[in-house]
């Protein structure tokens, strides 16, 4: 298993960089054109580049490594284990950077933050999980659309129900991080379960 964590570490490196040189370029020019950090656009550029990184690390993996590694002594719940483990921790690193994005905006808008934190960060994780047991049933990039969809979905219908009882729910925050952290935990359970059984079957192991 850590062979292939490390080998996919190796491609996120090489995916991530471009990505955090070229923000960082963007926000160093602002700053000299501007004359002050642009949180606003720290926020807007951490949004496109945590679902644009997740979805080509995610996504973009075609399973190319799957036959060299089962000739090693790599079973198919190692190899299974692996990549879902490459996902949570891209997820975990990508939802601090969108974090520190929405805590250091100028607007303070506390209300989207606290949602964030206590409902759709889980509700995220879900998605991604469940995008990915499909993926690696049907080995179609296109399934990042269906992330995306997912994402917007769930931010639009649980963000109007958190914002318009905000005053109510938020006295039940504890409650929300329990809820958010079973839900984490299910879809683990859910996307190693189901992606494990589906390389095992072999379903469409053709690759386009």
């Amino acid at each position: 298993m850590k062979a292939v964590l490390y080998n996919d570490f190796k491609l996120v490196r090489n995916i991530a960089l471009p990505f955090v040189i070229f923000i960082g370029a963007i926000l160093a020019l602002s700053f000299v054109v501007r004359g002050k950090f642009p949180k606003q656009l720290f926020l807007q550029w951490a949004f496109i580049m945590v679902f644009t990184l997740r979805s080509q690390v995610v996504f973009g993996d075609k399973f190319k490594d799957f036959q060299k590694f089962m000739t090693m002594p790599v079973s198919i719940r190692d190899y299974s284990l692996a990549k879902i483990i490459k996902n949570l921790i891209v997820f975990i690193i990508t939802s601090l950077v969108f974090l520190i994005g929405m805590i250091t905006s100028s607007d303070g808008d506390r209300l989207i933050l606290n949602m964030y934190v206590n409902i759709l960060i889980a509700l995220d994780f879900f998605a991604l999980s469940l995008s990915h047991l499909i993926f690696t049933k049907y080995k179609k990039g296109l399934v990042s659309l269906l992330y995306g969809l997912l994402i917007v979905g769930f931010g639009i219908i649980f963000g109007l129900i958190y914002m318009t009882n905000y005053d109510i729910l938020i006295n039940y925050r504890p409650i929300f991080i329990v809820g958010s952290i079973i839900i984490c935990i299910l879809s683990f359970g859910l996307d190693y379960k189901y992606s494990t059984k589906y390389l095992r079957e072999g379903i469409g192991w053709k690759f386009f």
